[in-house]
């Protein structure tokens, strides 16, 4: 079904223009066309219109396209495709093959969303508050060159951000000592498996649906009136201090200001002053190492500080995967960065642990996240001195060279 009815699809695209057209007042951005993963779905042609991005985009009734958790209180894999629209048919395919091995607490999540978004031109993913959808990036799903030749290769908006500061913040996941994975180019002729491919996904769905819980718990659906739209009931939560990054904010603060005004510069865009050029990397890491976030993205708005701890919590987990992040001296091209600071396992440090403790429970309530914080074991520190990946195994560090450019790519997703 997910590759075949392709007039179905187009007659479901059609529709999708008219509501669009009758909806907007002109002059929004052109976006690739997007088609229901499963056109039999009551929610099909409701989809692009409610849910693609585009620069007129309206936010739809909870009526017309209703968060899934509305509709299906304990969803299944068909009740999520049901939600799923893509630009290509191979996307809808691939999410659906991962759904059938990543963790059951990721169809719970995804009660949320009012839709998947997955087009060739979405970089870099993203939750959008307007319409209640996630919009992934396929660039993490293809497996063949024929595939990967569909998606834009254009880079992400953001990457020269903060490219002038003496210092970066890197982060890595690994298991048993070497990198969870690794990154692929689009551009050239590699292929991967299934496998390749889980991780990487888990980390990035488990991110997106944190903000969307965060947005729109679905402990609090039953008050949301379907006359609302999905910005109505987003209001409703956060006028309401609903919002789980509300509660974070409100409890256990994050207090590193210097980080907030640099997350600036390296998530927005501004231009860094002089004193912020002239900081060192052991001026980050003595404002990040005693603060309360697992990574610099944190400070970038409250709801990145949730999704971030979430995102590692989940990680290790459903899959004994660790997180490692580190301070280190910007490089020149093709060196290797030299660690100042680092830790692998930072949510359990004991200015982190009670915070991830309160994102975890609230987002899966029934979910063992005490008993496997409490048994985790302690963060363990990076050396200071040696490479990166002379630091993949921190019990047994190496000063031998290592060049450690593009082996795993962890990319920042929006929230909008």
């Amino acid at each position: 079904m997910l590759v075949e009815n392709i007039m179905r699809r187009v007659s479901i695209a059609l529709l999708s223009v008219l509501f669009v057209a009758a909806c907007s007042d002109g002059g929004g951005a052109e976006v690739a066309p997007v088609y229901a993963a499963n056109p039999d779905s009551p929610y099909a042609a409701m989809l692009a219109p409610c849910a693609r991005e585009s620069g007129d985009q309206r936010s739809c009734r909870l009526s017309q396209l209703p968060l899934l958790g509305m509709s299906s209180p304990s969803p299944d894999k068909a009740a999520v495709m049901a939600r799923v629209a893509t630009t290509h048919p191979w996307m809808a395919q691939r999410f659906s093959e991962l759904l059938d091995v990543l963790p059951s607490d990721i169809l719970s999540m995804m009660r949320s969303v009012t839709a998947i978004i997955i087009g060739s031109d979405v970089r870099p993913s993203f939750y959008w508050s307007l319409t209640g959808a996630i919009y992934l990036d396929p660039a993490g799903l293809w497996l063949t060159v024929e595939e990967k030749r569909t998606i834009d290769p254009a880079p992400d908006y953001r990457s020269g951000f903060g490219s002038g500061l003496a210092y970066r913040v890197i982060n890595r996941y690994v298991f048993n000592n070497t990198y969870a994975w690794y990154g692929y180019s689009l551009s050239d002729e590699s292929e991967r498996t299934l496998d390749d491919i889980v991780l990487p996904t888990a980390r990035l769905l488990y991110h997106e649906l944190a903000h969307a819980a965060d947005f729109l718990p679905p402990d609090r659906m039953g008050g949301f009136n379907p006359t609302w739209t999905v910005l109505d009931a987003t209001r409703y939560i956060e006028n309401q201090g609903l919002q789980l990054s509300q509660a974070l904010q409100g409890s256990q603060p994050l207090n590193a200001q210097l980080l907030f005004d640099l997350a600036a510069v390296n998530f927005f865009g501004q231009t860094p002053s002089d004193a912020q050029l002239a900081l060192r990397a052991e001026d980050i890491s003595a404002q990040f190492a005693p603060d309360g976030a697992n990574d610099d993205y944190a400070y970038a708005s409250r709801f990145e500080d949730v999704a971030m701890l979430f995102e590692e919590l989940m990680m290790a987990m459903n899959f004994g995967v660790e997180r490692d992040v580190a301070v280190a001296p910007r490089p020149a091209e093709g060196e290797p960065h030299i660690v100042d600071w680092g830790q692998r396992r930072r949510i359990t440090d004991p200015h982190v642990i009670e915070r991830v403790r309160l994102v975890g429970e609230r987002i899966l309530p029934d979910a063992p996240i005490s008993a496997f914080l409490d048994s985790y074991g302690p963060p363990k520190s990076l050396t200071r001195g040696i490479t990166w990946n002379g630091n993949l195994d921190p019990d047994n560090p190496s000063k031998a060279w290592h060049v450690d450019a593009g082996e795993q790519v962890i990319a920042r997703d929006e929230v909008r």
